[in-house]
């Protein structure tokens, strides 16, 4: 509903569930029709789990190096969902999408198989998101079979690029500040390392629930000019 109908009993959809969380939910809504003046069951409205980060960077050896040209950052698409989990769109790629496919696996392939159980690359796995999945396998086409790529990641990825501003007291390490990208496939701590745009001589990393900016030299220790 609408926001200054916030903790109130009324709104344009509605379902009564004592679930925890809106995901868990598996009654039916209702759907308010103003010009009627009645709810009307929305039997195929869902309120589905997705993962709290919008990207997924896949990175890692394949058996003789293939497929390694549909590896890299996937986006999830917003307000498309396939059997119950997010979508992903290979940036870069439109063609090369990420899904999960009602067998119990996720799958990269392409577009106009999505929702299959098919594709370039699988993984049986039921993750709500397919971050920190491990057991990805490839498929070779010359021999017809699936080959095991157990050294591929799946890591959660944000905003390629952020941009720090404002007051530090008495201007100390102002000069810090700026905007800063992240660079390619580098993680520490289950985190992205960022690097200033106008200099590579400062990052941004994650380390022990505190991220740090500081010198290139330092990422991933517990130091640097600013932390939070």
């Amino acid at each position: 509903g609408k926001r200054e109908e916030f903790g109130q009993p009324r709104g344009w959809l509605q379902v009564k569930s004592d679930a925890p969380t809106p995901a868990e939910i598996t009654g039916t809504w209702g759907v308010w029709v103003a010009a009627e003046k009645l709810w009307k069951e929305g039997r195929e409205v869902q309120c589905v789990a997705v993962s709290a980060t919008p990207g997924v960077y896949i990175h890692g050896p394949t058996p003789n190096q293939l497929l390694q040209d549909k590896l890299g950052e996937y986006r999830r698409v917003q307000q498309r969902v396939v059997t119950e989990r997010g979508v992903y769109e290979m940036v870069g790629m439109q063609n090369v999408m990420m899904w999960y496919a009602p067998g119990g696996t996720w799958n990269i392939g392409k577009r106009d198989e999505l929702g299959q159980n098919r594709g370039w690359y699988q993984a049986v796995s039921k993750a709500i998101s397919p971050e920190g999945i491990t057991n990805w396998q490839v498929w070779d086409g010359a021999n017809r079979k699936w080959e095991k790529a157990l050294e591929l990641q799946a890591m959660s990825v944000g905003s390629k690029r952020v941009a720090f501003t404002g007051n530090t007291p008495r201007g100390i390490n102002a000069d810090k500040l700026g905007e800063f990208v992240r660079r390619g496939f580098r993680f520490e701590n289950g985190r992205a390392v960022y690097e200033a745009v106008e200099t590579s001589e400062r990052s941004m990393w994650y380390c022990n629930k505190y991220w740090y900016i500081g010198q290139p030299q330092d990422v991933g220790k517990p130091q640097g000019w600013l932390c939070c």
